[in-house]
This record gives C-alpha cells, structure tokens and sequence, in this order.
C-alpha cells in the first residue's frame, strides 16, 4: 500500500496490473485492501487497478470533523491519486459510499472519467432509507462506542467481521464522513444521488 499527500491528508491506495487504469473505491467502513479478497483483481487480470482508501476508512489519516468529507474533497482524493500516478483519465468504479464518489467524480471532474460504474449504491429513494440508518450511528461512533454501534446496526454480523471493521477503521472518523456524506445529494443534485 503506498500513499499521496493530498491537501493535509495522506491517501493510501494500492496500484497494481497493467493495462487501462481503473480506479477502485470503496464502500463506507471498507478499504482499498478489500478489493482483491472480494476477487476483483482475478477477474481484471488486464487492467491497471488503483485501489483507493478514501480519508477516514483503511490506511488513509482520519479526520473527525466533518468538513473534510464533502464532495469536493472526496473527488480530490481520487484526481489527487490520478495525478500522482500521471493518469490522465481512468475508469472510476466505486461501490457503496464509494459508488456514490464515482457519481461525483463524473458530474466534478468528467474530464478525469473514461467511464464511470456505480455498484451497489444507494441512490434516489434508497438513499432516503439509508441515511438515517447512517446518521444513527453518528453519535456512538463519535464516542468511538462499538457495542452500541453493532447492538442498533440493522444487519447482524459475525463477529469476525465485527471485529475486522473495528480493526480497520477510526469510529470517529467514520462518524465524520457519515456527516460529511448527507450533505452530497443536496449539494450535487446533478450527480444522481
């Protein structure tokens, strides 16, 4: 995993393969280091993938106060990694939150994006659920309380699981980007949150 200092952050990504860069970003409370476990560094064996952890989730620093985590500097991560690495355009394929960055990058920085997939997104109406679902937990993850994060999470998890997430990632931090994230959709209608 190496890393790029982007404003007063540092951004770990990983950069792997050869072929037409695809950028990979991924969901809330994930990291760079999940792509090629979930196989798709096997499946895009011609690719070039840049697999990025965004500020607060992986190796990247954490922050805890919300103001950086808008969208601007959530795009800025992923130009900013670009950039260090001479690309001048690649694909962007988020997933989750990360999918929600790719929709941002396309309406931010098109000129960065030969194309853009967005999986597994919650967008429109879903969004409308999973908000509040996220926003719940601001405040127990600001505390860095996990038993009372898990306890009201609305999926049960095994505990290996659990206990990967609280190895991987900064609660407070998370609770940042939960604030930081909700404003998105308002800010960047155009994006198609």
């Amino acid at each position: 995993m190496e890393s790029v200092r982007i404003g007063d952050h540092d951004i770990a990504y990983s950069d792997e393969g050869t072929g037409p860069p695809t950028v990979l970003l991924p969901g809330f409370q994930s990291n760079a280091a999940r792509w090629p476990a979930f196989g798709y560094h096997d499946a895009l064996p011609d690719r070039r993938l840049i697999a990025v952890a965004p500020l607060g989730h992986g190796r990247s620093s954490n922050e805890t106060d919300s103001v950086h985590y808008s969208a601007e500097r959530a795009v800025a991560e992923v130009t900013g990694v670009l950039d260090s690495l001479q690309i001048e355009k690649a694909v962007v394929w988020g997933f989750s939150r990360g999918g929600m960055i790719a929709a941002l990058c396309a309406e931010l920085a098109p000129e960065r994006c030969s194309a853009v997939i967005v999986g597994a997104s919650p967008l429109g109406a879903a969004l409308d659920l999973t908000y509040p679902l996220l926003a719940a937990g601001v405040e127990v993850l600001a505390a860095d309380d996990w038993d009372t994060y898990w306890a009201g999470f609305p999926i049960p998890l095994p505990p290996e699981i659990k206990d990967y997430l609280q190895s991987t990632n900064h609660a407070p931090s998370n609770a940042a980007a939960i604030e930081g994230m909700i404003g998105w959709r308002d800010a960047h209608p155009d994006a198609g949150l």
